[in-house]
């Protein structure tokens, strides 16, 4: 008893779970009632207490009583899962209390007496709590009946052999110890049980944790690079018309001209320049001028091959970069093809169409 006790103490310590601490004060008060009971603590500790060692069998079993109530409570959660029977507990704990206090200051007889009333009806109530639980299927209910049945038929085996029904023998005569060491063997296991419940979700909490955070650092890493990208993106594109802009332009045509290098062939750029674009954007304001800015831009994209970069380089002048072409009669056939495209009106949202010219300039290199 005193070693499960000590152990109990340590793990409440250890996990700041009080239904560990309960059961370590219910070990105690049946410590001190057994030990003064069958006479070792009498022997070896409490000697100079005479004829009252028989009070501290009365108060160690009553303490054990009141402890046994508040481990139950503990133990089955009465309050999550069985708030009536929790109600009950907590006014019978009470009376416990008072029961306590009583076989301090009544006469040993009556101390006794009350210990017995005390020590019954915890039984009894304990007993039936634990049935109801195991009937709501509350975890650990079960063990809880049997280890109390047990010690409960202990208790009966001893009160038997008392009223001369049962033979005087080891087991009839240490009846209630061998019941209580046995349940409280089977509480033990039952909160050992729970404390590598406790220990598994623990670890399933970090591990969850863990994989939380792992997570997290990916959405993370996944904004950042989108981040980036927009942010590269803005660096590298004019925000209008979404075609490359200066900066963009001067990085392409850097390695356009790389390429062009290495494998010799030819880089043709179109430069053009609007005309006509200053009188929209005087009689229907900015927001229209945009408006055909960036249908405009749409237009010299929808001509670009692909692998063809074309750019804004100023307020009404774009850019086109092309590689691998052929000069004369194929740059001529471009040249015509962007006239034509800039050329053809352009209807607006009030229902008017506005036209404007282009003038184009081409550069190769070879």
């Amino acid at each position: 008893l005193l070693a499960l006790g000590l152990y109990n103490l340590m793990l409440f310590v250890g996990l700041k779970e009080r239904v560990f601490f309960h059961y370590t004060l219910f070990v105690s008060g049946f410590t001190l009632a057994i030990l003064t009971f069958n006479g070792i603590g009498t022997l070896m500790f409490w000697s100079f207490l005479g004829d009252n060692t028989a009070r501290l069998v009365a108060l160690g079993f009553t303490f054990a009583s009141t402890m046994a109530t508040l481990f139950a409570q503990s133990f089955l959660n009465t309050e999550a899962y069985s708030p009536r029977w929790h109600k009950t507990l907590n006014i019978f704990r009470t009376y416990c209390w008072l029961a306590v206090l009583a076989t301090l200051l009544l006469p040993i007889p009556l101390a006794l007496q009350l210990m017995d009333i005390t020590g019954f009806m915890a039984a009894l109530l304990l007993l039936l709590c634990g049935g109801y639980c195991t009937l709501q299927r509350v975890p650990s209910a079960r063990i809880f009946v049997f280890a109390w049945s047990i010690f409960l038929l202990g208790a009966g085996v001893f009160a038997l052999r008392n009223l001369g029904v049962l033979p005087s023998n080891f087991i009839t005569l240490h009846g209630i110890q061998i019941g209580s060491a046995l349940e409280m063997l089977l509480l033990s296991f039952a909160l050992a049980a729970r404390f590598n419940k406790l220990k598994r979700q623990k670890e399933i909490a970090q591990a969850n944790a863990v994989q939380a955070l792992k997570k997290q650092e990916a959405l993370l890493e996944l904004k950042v690079a989108a981040r980036t990208k927009a942010l590269e993106h803005l660096a590298n594109h004019d925000v209008l018309t979404g075609l490359l802009n200066r900066n963009g332009l001067a990085r392409c045509a850097t390695e356009v001209l790389q390429r062009s290098r290495q494998h010799g062939s030819t880089v043709a750029l179109f430069m053009l320049d609007l005309d006509y674009f200053k009188p929209i954007n005087d009689e229907y304001g900015h927001e229209v001028g945009d408006f055909v800015l960036k249908n405009i831009a749409k237009r010299i994209a929808n001509l670009a091959r692909t692998g063809d970069h074309c750019a804004r380089f100023g307020g009404d002048e774009f850019i086109i970069i092309m590689e691998d072409v052929e000069t004369g009669d194929m740059l001529e056939d471009i040249q015509m093809r962007i006239e034509q495209a800039i050329r053809s009106p352009i209807k607006l949202s009030c229902g008017q169409s506005v036209s404007v010219g282009v003038s184009v300039g081409v550069s190769t290199c070879l």
